[in-house]
Formats: structure tokens, C-alpha cells, sequence
């Protein structure tokens, strides 16, 4: 949840691609060698209710309380096999930047005369609470554009106890962008195969939201959505 507007040296492993956009004619940028992973689809299981209606005037068969009490465990396999969804809201506090390079103008933080863009790379240190009570490392590639806007990934590994599930630790990709004005808006997903501890087997997805200071380079926000166990 963090991004650019400093000083430091160009990095060799960002790379710039114009997009041919006849509408918003915008950059972006690709880090190369970066490899993405998401989260799991969204659970899609659905176990139905189920409801008897006992007519207790009459006496009820043997067979017919042995197909109740299956099916009844059946319903309880079918919500184990579910596994556990949980809402979360998590507020991320930047604390410290441990690294920062960029080949931006360090007079503005913006693009040099007549580039389209700069580019850097970041890793930023910060504090987490709400649904999950952390420390994190974030390791940050952004650009800046002569507009000031400032897209970026961020990959932000917890380590901490999340409620409802325990201490363990994870790593969220983060895909945002910064206005002008310091908002960043955003999304972000759990890295298939980072969870451990009593997080293993996470994965999650959701919005991210926060503000950017460029004075501190630093940012505050939050990460919203769902979590999710197969166990």
C-alpha cells in the first residue's frame, strides 16, 4: 500500500509499455520477471437446508429415523467440505521504508523533462490491525506518470494472528494506484501456496482503499473483503 515520489537510481528490472489507447492513452508498466499467483476462486458450494415435517400422531419406522440420521451427517459433511469464509477488514499503517530506488526527477518526484514516466522500487516496513493483528514487509514496484498518478504492486507478507483462525502468516499481492491528490484505490488477493501456521491453505481477495503522503512516502488504508479455508 505504499508508492514513489522520491529520490534514488533507475532499477534494471522495470520495463515501460505504451498502451495504444485511443481513449485514455495511458502508460503502464511491467516489472519483469514478476510472477503473480491468485488466490482461489471464490467458494461456490452450496448446501441446501433441508427441512422434515414429523407428524407426531403417528409412530415413525426405524428405517425412517436411520434415513434421518443420515441424512443429517450427510448435510454436516457437505458444510465441513465448505470449509471457512470469514469477512475481513484490515488496516495497514506504514511504518518505515528499509529501501527505496527510483530514476523520477528528485526535484518533483515526477518524471524527468520529457519522459512519460519513472519507475522505481520500494520495501516498507508497517503495522496491521482489525481482522488481523500483524507486522508486515511490503516489496513495492511503482511508476509515476507526468499526470502524478502512480500505479503499483505491492507483494505484503503478514506475519500476526488473524481472528477467528490463529496466529501464522500469508502474502497478499496488492494491484493499486495513487491519485494526484494521495488516494489509492485498489485490490489485492493472497498468493496461492504463501499461507502458514494456522493460516495454511489461505487464500483471500478483496478492495483496497487508503491514503498517501509524499512528504513520508508513506501510507495508511485498508484491505476489505473475504478470507477463505478449505479446512
Amino acid at each position: 500500500m505504499r508508492s514513489p515520489w522520491s529520490k534514488g537510481v533507475k532499477p534494471s528490472n522495470i520495463a515501460f509499455v505504451k498502451e495504444e489507447n485511443a481513449v485514455s492513452n495511458s502508460w503502464s508498466y511491467q516489472s519483469l520477471g514478476l510472477t503473480t499467483a491468485r488466490g482461489t476462486e471464490s467458494e461456490k458450494g452450496i448446501v441446501k437446508k433441508m427441512s422434515y415435517r414429523i407428524n407426531l400422531r403417528h409412530k415413525i419406522p426405524a428405517l425412517a429415523f436411520g434415513a434421518l440420521a443420515f441424512a443429517t451427517m450427510f448435510a454436516s459433511s457437505r458444510i465441513a467440505d465448505a470449509g471457512q469464509t470469514l469477512p475481513v477488514r484490515i488496516k495497514v499503517v506504514d511504518s518505515t521504508v528499509t529501501a527505496l530506488q527510483d530514476n523520477c526527477d528528485p526535484s518533483t518526484g515526477l518524471p524527468l523533462p520529457g519522459d512519460g514516466a519513472c519507475a522505481g522500487i520500494q520495501t516498507t516496513l508497517g503495522n496491521s490491525s482489525g481482522s488481523l493483528a500483524a507486522t508486515y514487509v511490503a516489496q513495492i514496484n511503482f511508476a509515476v506518470l507526468t499526470s502524478g498518478e502512480a500505479p503499483f504492486t505491492s507483494f505484503d507478507t503478514f506475519t500476526g494472528s488473524l481472528k477467528g483462525r490463529g496466529a501464522g502468516s500469508f502474502t497478499a499481492l496488492e494491484i493499486d494506484n495513487i491519485t494526484p491528490s494521495g488516494k489509492i484505490t485498489g485490490i489485492w488477493n493472497v498468493v496461492e501456496g504463501s499461507g502458514a501456521g494456522n493460516l495454511k491453505g489461505i487464500s483471500g481477495w478483496g478492495s483496497v482503499t487508503g491514503t498517501y503522503d509524499p512528504t513520508t512516502v508513506l501510507a495508511t488504508g485498508y484491505l476489505s473483503g473475504f478470507v477463505h479455508f478449505d479446512k
